[in-house]
């Protein structure tokens, strides 16, 4: 018993691990075991290690498959294996060593059971264990060897010779078939040794063939892969060349490029020592030579193209994959096309260890032979966006795990910080009704337009949805918990992983508004800022993304050629949360407020529904799956219902209010729809009838809002806060104090004295007001409250005459004269009974 066997022991197992890694070179169980391959004993492995002087590796190897070498006279037990190691050793040379062998051993041949080598049959000759293994039990008797090489072995003095085993198998006449890794196309050590051993079969009289796979990006590596993925009727039919005299020793040099197989074939390139090269003619006349010029110290090709595309343009990279002369291999380096051509990438990748020869002809030279390379790069297309795709004339719906509809393979890359958006396969009515029961963790006019919002985003962009929704409340109402419960139909959310948050840039938040297509986009934490600059940024931010969202429409920009770049609309239903609101009543009829105060959520629900939220996204699947194969038909039916809701909400609320609540209605009859089909409820109309009234109450209040933002309102209401708090004052037209003093910033410490900044005066039942002066007062006032007009002082006048607050004179100037303490002063004319009116209060309806 040989000191290997010793270690081994009698156990004949196979992990599970093992099983895997053979079944992928088509070796059963069965047929492993009867080869006698096995997984070696754990503590055998780091004596085995010790054994192939690799004991140092040890820690980094979790196990160890063995192959036994049977001799080739059919006597005795082995006395020779090799162990194939999980994981693989990196070197210092950047390879990895996967296969060992005890150390000062003797090559052999590997000779599967079945294999006769003194038999007269077809023998075919490959490397490795598990492919000669392969092609035997799929017909094709094979012999291995330990690498390309293995059937040579070192003398002591440092030549090399046939090794015995070669003696034991019959040659002459026999008809040897030998089949190298595809890569042999571009390495010309493989062809070196392809060429010399059919050199010495031939020597031995054997007729000798070549059977080339097919080389190229996609393509299978070895004969195992190859027979894996196409067959072994596909193998068996692959050509065989036969190999004639001549000796081919000699001719090796350009063996890859003169090869039919080889890429470069009809080019000047070749690959030698490992580099990319350039056969150069010098001289002239009769002569003319070649002369073998590197241009890089690398090897690289493309085995693939990736098509990036977010569903408005497509965008192509290249996989680059290198090795180094020295046997290193390089990281793959994912090259955008634009920029392949330059070179620039190489460096930049790779860093300075690869290098391409000094003049731009060489980056050039070395761009066409990679090129060349890799005429068969495979393309893959990777979809850079969610939401639904029509592919091959059915509509799917992708997410980050993939499509729903769709068939197997669909890739999808949402990028790592939305990797989140992910659905499970379909749930089933337990889903359904835990998602109904989030309706009762808060009051309904909390939970039914969050909810409404939830399952209408999936038609955001198809159906062009044009609002926001914005849940609104101080700090500690449980705003974002809420939110991420609701967004959890998508993935794994939670409050401190929600996909946006208004402290980001606007682009990067345009940007993930634009790849969240049919998907509610949550942007988290709209608050009161420290100083006028961050806050005047976030209200910037608000109205770039909450107006594109409303309009449908993105920021157009130019490129530095000053062509139109894409632009970035968002394709998503956003729902931010907030403490505060961003000014503007244009911008607030874009968004639908939900108010939300402490106290107003259940907290035992919501910890209950926060336990089962792992069912909210197989509820979300199953409601994707069923709309699917009805899309067309279900975007008809919405556009119908959506039109009759927003005609049936028009009295008393803003113009843009009734298309909000349409949108609220259409997507929570969805949920209806969906939840009646899973047999959640038994009908929808009451459910129907109450979410009306919470929409349509919802609608009042919010018209309040929108009103409350109208510029001459607001101008109005806080010229009258800044009188009631003191801040400003008037004075009589006769420089005194005037009778509503009380009313005007006056105060009284044992005498009337004006405490503020003087605004105007007032008589005969009028203010008169500096128009500098009162404009820049009320706007300060504003900005302190993180706030804006939205106008300029000359619009804000013109609307503040149209609607009645002030008096031009007989040619329509919004500014008077007025004869004041001797002085002809330029004022507005606000008549007194305007800047108290209850009206302009904003009297909340609720």
């Amino acid at each position: 018993m040989t000191r290997i066997e010793e270690l081994l022991g009698f156990s004949q197992a196979i992990s599970p691990t093992h099983e895997r890694d053979l079944a992928d070179s088509l070796i059963t169980l069965e047929a492993a075991k009867e080869a006698g391959i096995r997984t070696a004993p754990p503590d055998a492995v780091p004596k085995i290690l010790g054994a192939c002087n690799y004991g140092w590796t040890a820690p980094q190897v979790e196990s160890m498959l063995v192959f036994p070498y049977p001799p080739l006279n059919g006597g005795g037990s082995s006395d020779y294996y090799r162990f194939k190691i999980f994981p693989g050793i990196a070197t210092k040379d950047g390879k990895t060593v996967k296969y060992l062998q005890p150390a000062g051993a003797t090559n052999h041949l590997y000779c599967p059971p079945g294999v006769d080598p003194r038999g007269k049959d077809v023998l075919y000759l490959t490397e490795g264990e598990k492919k000669s293994l392969c092609l035997t039990l799929n017909g094709f008797p094979c012999i291995g060897l330990g690498g390309v090489y293995g059937w040579r072995a070192k003398n002591p003095d440092g030549s090399s010779s046939v090794i015995s085993d070669f003696e034991a198998v019959e040659w002459r006449k026999r008809e040897v078939v030998i089949v190298f890794d595809a890569d042999i196309a571009i390495n010309d050590q493989v062809a070196r040794a392809e060429a010399e051993l059919a050199d010495e079969l031939i020597a031995r009289k054997a007729r000798v063939f070549i059977v080339r796979l097919p080389y190229g990006p996609g393509y299978p590596k070895g004969a195992d892969d190859y027979i894996r993925e196409h067959g072994k009727d596909a193998f068996a039919k692959l050509p065989r060349k036969p190999v004639k005299p001549p000796k081919v020793r000699g001719q090796t040099q350009t063996a890859v490029r003169t090869s039919p197989d080889s890429p470069f074939t009809g080019t000047p390139y070749l690959i030698e020592k490992g580099r990319l090269c350039f056969l150069k003619q010098v001289g002239g006349g009769r002569n003319v030579a070649q002369v073998v010029t590197p241009l890089c110290n690398f090897v690289a090709q493309c085995p693939e193209e990736l098509i990036k595309d977010d569903g408005r343009e497509s965008t192509r990279e290249f996989v680059i994959t290198g090795t180094l002369d020295s046997g290193q291999t390089l990281p793959p380096a994912i090259v955008k096309a634009t920029e392949f051509r330059g070179m620039g990438w190489v460096n930049k990748q790779w860093g300075m260890a690869a290098n391409i020869a000094a003049g731009q002809s060489s980056q050039d030279r070395v761009r066409e032979a990679i090129q060349c390379l890799s005429r068969t790069a495979r393309q893959r297309t990777i979809y850079t966006h969610s939401g639904w795709r029509k592919i091959n004339g059915v509509w799917v719906f992708l997410h980050g795990g993939g499509a729903i509809n769709g068939p197997e393979g669909i890739e999808v890359d949402l990028g790592p910080d939305l990797s989140r958006y992910r659905l499970p396969a379909p749930g089933g009515p337990e889903a359904a009704q835990a998602s109904f029961q989030l309706l009762e963790v808060a009051p309904p006019e909390i939970t039914y337009p969050i909810q409404s919002c939830i399952y209408l985003s999936v038609l955001a962009d198809l159906l062009k949805v044009n609002f926001s929704l914005w849940p609104l409340g101080p700090t500690g109402s449980l705003k974002s918990t809420l939110a991420a419960l609701f967004l959890s139909h998508f993935g794994d959310f939670t409050e401190l992983t929600l996909p946006g948050q208004w402290s980001s840039t606007a682009n990067a938040l345009e940007r993930r508004a634009f790849i969240l297509k049919d998907l509610p986009f949550v942007i988290d934490d709209y608050a009161p800022q420290h100083d006028h600059r961050r806050a005047a940024e976030m209200e910037a931010k608000a109205h770039r993304l909450i107006r594109a969202a409303g309009n449908r429409g993105g920021r157009q920009r130019l490129t530095g050629e000053m062509t139109e770049r894409q632009t970035y609309d968002p394709r998503c239903l956003i729902i931010s949360t907030g403490e505060i609101t961003p000014t503007g009543q244009s911008l607030a009829a874009r968004y639908f407020t939900v108010e939300m105060e402490r106290g107003k959520i259940d907290l035992g629900r919501l910890t209950a529904a926060q336990k089962i939220r792992h069912l909210y996204p197989q509820a979300m699947s199953a409601y994707l799956h069923n709309l699917a194969p009805r899309l067309d038909d279900t975007l008809e039916m919405a556009r119908e219902l959506w039109e009759g809701y927003r005609s049936a909400a028009q009295s008393g609320v803003h113009l843009r209010v009734p298309e909000m609540v349409a949108w609220l209605m259409l997507g929570f009859e969805l949920f209806l729809q969906f939840q009646h089909h899973l047999g959640v409820i038994n009908e929808t109309y009451d459910w129907e009838q109450k979410a009306w009234r919470v929409f349509t109450h919802l609608a009042v209040k919010h018209s309040w809002l929108i009103e409350g933002e109208r510029p001459t309102l607001k101008f109005i209401n806080i010229l009258r806060e800044l009188f009631i708090q003191k801040r400003i004052h008037v004075l009589g037209t006769d420089g005194q104090c005037p009778p509503e003093w009380s009313a005007l910033g006056w105060r009284q410490y044992g005498e009337l004295t004006p405490q503020s900044e003087l605004v105007g005066w007032i008589g005969d039942g009028f203010l008169y007001l500096m128009p500098e002066s009162t404009f820049g007062v009320v706007q300060k006032a504003l900005r302190d409250q993180q706030g804006y007009l939205g106008v300029g002082k000359n619009e804000l006048l013109k609307a503040l005459a149209k609607e009645g607050f002030i008096q031009p004179n007989a040619n329509g100037e919004n500014t008077r004269g007025k004869w004041i303490q001797g002085n002809s002063k330029r004022v507005i004319y606000l008549p007194f009974g305007q800047l108290f009116q209850e009206e302009n209060e904003g009297v909340n309806p609720a």
